[in-house]
């Protein structure tokens, strides 16, 4: 039953995108629909994981604790020990229901393992969210940073919808964010910075025109 509802939705946004491809510049409404059938299913996984409720605002500690464990589980991460924000697991859910939703729409097994990877990778990055602007006194450089964190938190869920090469690139710089962050070395802030100039091959300079992209972007 929960898997025919998913391959459903799933199917309603790809016969909505065909639809837009296909259709005249004036018709603008598949995509608005192709959008709400996005949303609903969103709606659907944010329930299930908070109880009824379509947001985690307002579950109390046992709840929301749940909830993290239930969606970290999903996405196949480790719930870090760390209380996740509610504005944080709504972003989760949302990634959850990407992810089954582009599970949904192919049965290629190199592909579907990268939707997995991508899935994880942008889920750990949610949960590392929570470190964002732990250290108060930051550099102008860091300040663009935690913006461009932030930023990139916000829309994670879309990374699931890139192209293959754009999204290859978000999970590599975002990995290594994760392995940096985890690894105690430095703030969430400098870490992003780093994993841009390493996976990037740019200086400090070309990575801060990365992150004022990325925070342009919001």
């Amino acid at each position: 039953m929960k898997k025919a509802f998913i391959l459903g939705m799933a199917a309603a946004v790809m016969s909505l995108s065909a639809v837009a491809a296909h259709a005249a510049p004036v018709a603008a409404k598949p995509a608005a629909k192709e959008v709400d059938a996005t949303r609903k299913y969103q709606e659907e996984v944010r329930k299930a994981a908070f109880g009824g409720k379509t947001s985690a605002a307002g579950l109390d500690a046992q709840a929301a604790k749940k909830a993290q464990y239930k969606l970290t589980t999903e996405l196949g991460i480790s719930n870090k020990g760390m209380t996740v924000r509610a504005e944080y697991l709504n972003k989760l859910a949302e990634v959850v229901a990407a992810k089954k939703l582009a599970l949904a729409k192919t049965t290629d097994s190199t592909e579907r393992q990268a939707v997995e990877e991508t899935g994880a990778v942008v889920g750990e990055t949610i949960a590392n969210g929570e470190l964002v602007g732990a250290q108060k006194t930051l550099s102008t450089e860091q300040v663009a940073a935690s913006d461009a964190i932030k930023a990139l938190i916000d829309r994670s869920e879309t990374i699931l919808t890139y192209g293959k090469k754009e999204r290859e690139t978000h999970v590599q710089v975002l990995k290594e964010f994760n392995s940096l962050v985890a690894s105690g070395r430095s703030n969430a802030e400098e870490a992003l910075i780093s994993a841009i100039i390493k996976v990037k091959n740019v200086d400090r300079q070309g990575a801060m025109e990365i992150i004022k992209k990325m925070k342009d972007c919001a």
